[in-house]
């Protein structure tokens, strides 16, 4: 029963232990959960600034490249030869040859380029390191269809056939402008600039979200820019929160978004001043506080241990605190005075559940039925168990009489010959 001193030490010791650490616990967790969220999320966004300077220094230089050449008196010249339908083919090909050792010592000084070519709708191309060839085949490629038809000055890693036999196998990111005019469709020729995809998403690489998480960079149609299309697409919620990220007001910030298993995704973002594009970073949240669940779970395995340790515990100190309080309360008698036959009597009764509550049993035979009464127990110092009681029942005749008496198998009993003083 719940009444009882052992149980309810049982449940004191255990509402002690589960609400004091428990509560610890879980402020001590919220309180990391928070201080880890904020560093992650404070840490990815200044990477993040300090990468989008980055690629501001390398667009500017892919832009000054591009504004040299295209504002250059060799190139006008080249362009103005190869457009003079009178001048010889060999004037053509010496035109060709100084433009290409023009792009050349053009792109020395820009270490950041990789190739810059320039391309002619009558299938010439004159790119650097003394290379001029006649094909038309880049016109089917998706670049230049892009720029001829929809104005695309920026194209997305791809791999480039020049690259190609240069003996390069990476994937380049390219800016084209027109030459001769600033309109696309109305150009014949076509400056194509192609610098490393590796050159942008190396560092990119180096900024984390939490252990799994990974940074994008992105157009301003959300479609990433290097090569992490299959990391990308792999990510069903990626593209909508990116969209959702393009709309919201500030230039850069947090978003916590609810993903199709109904959990949390936190999403960083940051707008880049040049392009209109845009670094993105979408982690779980839990993959966020991996490690710090992994704590949570094992704080709770010890938790229920020491709640089943608290609970023998407590159930041992209340039985080493209850059991002498349980053996007294177990031998107690009631010992009593009333009328048996007309005398008086000392009768006893019993705890028939050993607890001070009861039920009390009367013992058939009186302890005591001689006239005399209102007896109470005690032992001598050498030990024995008496009883003292006064008789008879007459005033002024009581006097007190002493008998040894003996708990003989929970029963009390007369053991022996009166003992005390008479008057």
């Amino acid at each position: 029963m719940f009444y009882s001193l052992k149980n309810r030490l049982i449940a004191f010791f255990v509402i002690l232990l589960v609400v004091s650490f428990g509560t610890m616990f879980y402020l001590l967790f919220q309180e990391s959960r928070s201080m880890i969220r904020s560093y992650i999320e404070s840490s990815a966004l200044e990477k993040m600034d300090e990468y989008g300077s980055f690629v501001h220094m390398a667009l500017s230089q892919m832009y000054d490249l591009s504004s040299v050449v295209f504002n250059s008196e060799t190139t006008k010249k080249w362009d103005s030869a190869l457009s003079d339908p009178s001048l010889p083919e060999g004037e053509k090909m010496l035109a060709n040859i100084a433009m290409s050792l023009f792009l050349t010592q053009t792109t020395n000084n820009y270490s950041i380029a990789s190739s810059v070519s320039i391309y002619r709708k009558d299938g010439t191309r004159v790119g650097d390191g003394n290379e001029v060839s006649a094909n038309i085949e880049f016109q089917d490629e998706g670049w230049y269809r892009k720029f001829v038809n929809e104005g695309d000055h920026w194209e997305s890693a791809h791999s480039d056939p020049v690259e190609a036999l240069r003996s390069r196998p990476y994937q380049v990111l390219s800016l084209m402008l027109p030459i001769g005019t600033f309109e696309p469709t109305l150009a014949k020729s076509v400056l194509k600039v192609n610098v490393s995809s590796d050159y942008f998403l190396e560092p990119l690489n180096r900024i984390h979200l939490g252990e799994n998480g990974t940074i994008f960079l992105v157009d301003q149609d959300g479609r990433p820019i290097l090569s992490q299309e299959a990391e990308y697409d792999a990510n069903p919620n990626l593209a909508p929160n990116v969209a959702l990220a393009r709309s919201a007001a500030e230039s850069q910030g947090v978003l916590y978004v609810q993903n199709a298993r109904g959990t949390t995704d936190i999403l960083v973002y940051k707008k880049l001043q040049m392009n209109n594009w845009m670094l993105v970073g979408l982690v779980p949240e839990k993959d966020l506080f991996l490690k710090l669940f992994k704590l949570r779970d094992s704080s709770l395995l010890v938790s229920a241990l020491l709640l089943l340790f608290a609970i023998i515990g407590a159930s041992w100190i209340s039985y080493g605190i209850t059991k002498p309080l349980s053996r007294l309360a177990s031998a107690m008698r009631h010992v009593w005075a009333s009328f048996v036959n007309g005398s008086y009597a000392l009768g006893v009764s019993t705890s028939a559940s050993g607890k001070v509550t009861g039920p009390w049993v009367h013992e058939a035979q009186p302890l005591y039925q001689d006239d005399g009464g209102h007896g109470m127990l005690f032992r001598t110092f050498d030990g024995r168990l008496m009883l003292t009681i006064h008789t008879p029942n007459r005033t002024p005749d009581e006097r007190p009489i002493f008998l040894e008496v003996e708990d003989a198998g929970g029963k009390l009993r007369v053991k022996g010959e009166y003992c005390g003083l008479e008057a």
